[in-house]
């Protein structure tokens, strides 16, 4: 026997499996996995991370999410008597004009952009170079800890299948000590 439309309960006696859009969070409530540039990522959000004590080279550090940030952190360092380059490596997905990796300091200051270079998915590593001032990073590595993010675009994939996982990179610090 069929149940007829009168005997079918009413909808409004069950709770409902998925909210209505009155019943939305709203979006401001949950964070952006993408951060726009009015939302420039923090180094006071980032993960937990272990730091590289006493070397000014990185490990290489994987993207895990596409459009995601890459974590890079140094301490033990020594002050430096001369302006520091920080030489940024990158490769992987990062071929179009619209991928990069956008190189910003612990002060949440945009170094600027390592924009990979024409192979896709290439086994090299594309280098850009940013100057610090010297006072700044001496500031930086009297607080203990130097630290950087590689806040990557959307548009490059951690996971495309012709990169196989390779969409990554790492720092290096160069710069004269006493």
């Amino acid at each position: 026997m069929t149940p007829s439309v009168s005997q079918n309960p009413s909808l409004s006696q069950f709770p409902s499996s998925s909210p209505s859009l009155s019943q939305n969070p709203s979006l401001s409530q949950f964070p952006s996995s993408t951060p726009s540039v009015s939302q420039n990522p923090s180094l006071s959000e980032a993960p937990t991370l272990p730091c590289l004590s006493s070397t000014t080279t990185s490990n290489v550090n994987p993207l895990t999410i596409s459009g995601g940030e890459i974590y890079f952190c140094f301490n033990s360092l020594v002050p430096a008597t001369s302006d520091v380059t920080v030489q940024t490596f990158v490769r992987g997905d990062v071929d179009a004009a619209i991928e990069s990796y956008d190189v910003i300091d612990q002060d949440g200051n945009s170094l600027g952009q390592n924009n990979g270079g024409d192979t896709e998915c290439g086994t090299a590593y594309d280098q850009t170079d940013f100057v610090v001032a010297q006072a700044t990073f001496n500031t930086w590595v009297a607080t203990g800890t130097v630290s950087f993010i590689m806040d990557v675009t959307p548009q490059v994939s951690a996971t495309i299948f012709a990169c196989s996982g390779q969409s990554d990179g790492f720092i290096n610090l160069v710069y004269s000590s006493r």
